[in-house]
């Protein structure tokens, strides 16, 4: 039965007791919206495991599927990729190019040009290199954390690789001028490949921004990492018995 709101909250086996005392003192909480509190808290003790243990096999299939990046797109790059390898640089200069004629882009920009170019074909190498596996997973999902700190809005991450494709796709008809059919399941295994590189940076994004906000509520409430931690375990524990 759904408890009222302001309640004394007794289940212990599902937040603990250090949370017991945080929820029932009136003077720590005045003024905190309590329902929104519970709301809150339900909805991070499901996201709490998966931010510390994230399971880069799973999110490189789910990836994968929501991309349409397919075992044959895999192959083609793995076989092909490294003809796009010497046409990298000129991509990543040009992608720079559009960036600084974007009037929001420029506070990410300043100063930093030439150390972005470098990081950034460097990342291109990388995704036309493989293997696709759950290490890369990892890899991309470091790169959208690092955009997250230098809060990079998300938006750009969608623009960027519209950017990538815009000047590659032209490269691609040019290397595979002589062989239309290769040139078509190139130009699917880009347009697959940096689909399946967005969905998972963008993951990160949700996951990254999620934790600060954790973070902003533990301070609110004084609870610590290591007790937040305990509760979204217990809360695990306690679900996982009422689903069997």
């Amino acid at each position: 039965m759904e408890q009222q709101v302001g309640a004394p909250v007794t289940s212990v086996s599902v937040i603990g007791a250090e949370f017991l005392d945080i929820w029932n003192n009136h003077e720590r909480m005045a003024g905190f919206n309590r329902q929104s509190l519970r709301f809150h808290f339900n909805l991070y003790f499901k996201e709490c495991t998966h931010m510390s243990q994230i399971n880069f096999a799973a999110l490189s299939e789910r990836g994968k599927a929501c991309s349409g990046f397919d075992a044959e797109d895999e192959q083609v790059l793995l076989a092909e990729g490294s003809k796009l390898l010497p046409h990298l640089a000129t991509v990543t200069e040009q992608f720079y190019q559009d960036l600084q004629q974007i009037p929001a882009a420029a506070p990410f920009l300043e100063g930093r040009i030439d150390a972005l170019k470098a990081t950034h074909q460097a990342w291109l190498e990388t995704v036309f290199s493989g293997p696709y596996d759950e290490a890369f997973a990892a890899q991309m999902h470091k790169v959208g954390e690092v955009h997250v700190q230098v809060k990079l809005p998300v938006e750009f991450m969608s623009s960027g690789t519209l950017l990538i494709k815009k000047h590659l796709i032209p490269i691609l008809t040019r290397v595979y001028a002589d062989d239309v059919e290769l040139l078509g399941r190139m130009v699917k295994a880009v347009n697959g490949v940096t689909g399946f590189c967005l969905i998972i940076m963008q993951e990160s994004y949700q996951s990254s921004l999620l934790a600060q906000e954790l973070d902003k509520f533990m301070a609110i409430t004084g609870i610590s990492r290591a007790l937040f931690n305990n509760l979204a375990s217990a809360y695990k524990d306690d679900n996982s018995i009422a689903a069997a």
